[in-house]
This record gives structure tokens, C-alpha cells and sequence, in this order.
């Protein structure tokens, strides 16, 4: 596409990940062109315009403001952001992208839009102590006790009294993957087992074990294991040497 936009405001933060040629942001203090493979995080209420240098195509996530706050640890609200090749925000605005495609989850989709957050915000990382400890362990118990139901960031919270970047900092540095990665580990398990253990269709496989549906599991299942529910199911107990990634 080749399109021009005079100077303007958007009510909600953006995430804009270019995918091909080439686009030029004019902020208020400085002009920066943003090329294939880059992107950019733009708060909202900032002034600007746009022109394209060239043909091109792009990716762009609306995130309301509302929904940036509930999961910020700060206050401030960060600056225009450009996310370079090899940049830890690009990497995380790319699984944000992914996420979206593949992972209806509710939770999974607020993980990967908190990696992006955390790459735009300054702050130290927290000092591991043992109250550290005890939140993480809390957070993992609850999470095995409760991972066939619908899970969001802000349970976490209201459990620990925790803001949920820091829950999501210290879960990682702790056991390895984010406090998501961990439930949707509990519940492929459970979708294997029933998968070996029981004759339940897959479609009540899914809503037992938490997910959207039927093809939200399939997807994410495969995705981890490497087959398809049907396939592990028919191979039996052969099917024991497959494991999802961090279990």
C-alpha cells in the first residue's frame, strides 16, 4: 500500500511491525524511517504524521489504553519506541503477532502483550528475596489447582497483590516460562492423559482441560508434542516420548 497521513493522534497505544518497503514517522522532534523487519511502539495521544517512502505492508495493533494500564507496573507512560532487528521489544511485538493468530487464549494473548510492555518500559530488575519465592511458589500452586478454568493476569494479582509485570519477571526467572507457559503446560498434560486414560471425544477433551475449543487444543497440542491428539491417542503408549517444551 502507499498511503499518506497528515499530522494526527490515535486514541489507543500502537504496535506496528512493517513486513515490507518502507515507512517515515514525523514525531514532534524527530523523523525516523522504519523498514521491513522493524516496527515501533507509538503511545497514545502522540502527534504525528506518516508518509510512505515506498510500497508497503504492515501489521498494526490497536491496544486501549485501559488495557495497557491493567497490565503496567508504572505509571509512566513510555515514549515512541522503535523496535530494531535484534531488539528484545521486536522479538516480543513478533510473538504478540503470532499469539494473535494462533492462541485464542485470554491470558496467553496478555503475556505476549506484556513482554512488548516491558521492552518499552525502564525499571530495574527486581531483587529475587524470599518473598519472591513465596509469590512464585503461590502462583504455581494456584495455577495447578485451577488451570481447567478460564485464567487471566489479573487472578494472579488479586492472589498475590502483585503487579502482573513483576509477577510475570519473577515466575520466569524462577521456573524458567512465563506463569502462562506454565498453565497451558498443565493442561496439555491432562489432555494427554485423558487422551490415554479415557475414550472422551476431543471436543469435551477441550473444554475439560480449559481451552476455547476444540481446534484452540488440536493447534496448541500438536504445536507442543508434535502430533496431532488423534495421532497421540492412536499411538499409545509409544506416544510417552513426546513432551511439551519446558516440562
Amino acid at each position: 500500500m502507499v498511503h499518506d497521513f497528515p499530522r494526527h493522534a490515535h486514541q489507543s497505544h500502537l504496535l506496528v511491525l512493517i513486513t515490507d518497503g518502507a515507512r517515515e514517522m514525523d514525531l514532534s522532534q524527530q523523523t525516523i524511517q522504519i523498514r521491513a523487519g522493524q516496527g515501533f511502539f507509538l503511545p497514545a495521544g502522540t502527534s504525528h504524521a506518516c508518509r510512505s517512502i515506498v510500497q508497503h505492508d504492515y501489521y498494526a495493533i490497536a491496544v486501549p489504553e485501559a488495557f495497557w494500564a491493567e497490565l503496567a507496573d508504572e505509571n509512566t507512560l513510555p515514549a515512541f519506541t522503535f523496535f530494531d532487528h535484534g531488539a528484545a521489544g521486536l522479538s516480543a511485538l513478533r510473538e504478540l503477532l503470532r499469539v494473535l493468530r494462533f492462541d485464542a487464549d485470554p491470558m496467553a494473548i496478555e503475556t505476549a502483550l506484556l513482554a512488548v510492555l516491558t521492552s518499552v518500559q525502564s525499571g530495574e530488575q527486581p531483587v529475587y528475596d524470599e518473598a519472591h519465592v513465596h509469590m512464585v511458589e503461590s502462583v504455581r500452586s494456584w495455577l495447578c489447582s485451577h488451570f481447567t478454568e478460564p485464567v487471566r493476569l489479573q487472578d494472579l494479582v488479586k492472589l498475590t497483590g502483585w503487579q502482573p509485570g513483576t509477577i510475570n519477571k519473577l515466575f520466569r526467572m524462577h521456573a524458567g516460562i512465563p506463569p502462562y507457559e506454565f498453565l497451558l503446560h498443565q493442561r496439555l498434560r491432562e489432555v494427554a492423559h485423558l487422551l490415554r486414560a479415557s475414550g472422551m471425544q476431543l471436543s469435551d477433551i477441550a473444554v475439560e482441560t480449559g481451552f476455547a475449543d476444540q481446534s484452540h487444543m488440536q493447534r496448541l497440542f500438536r504445536r507442543a508434542y508434535g502430533v496431532t491428539p488423534k495421532a497421540y491417542r492412536t499411538a499409545g503408549a509409544a506416544s510417552e516420548r513426546f513432551r511439551p517444551e519446558g516440562g
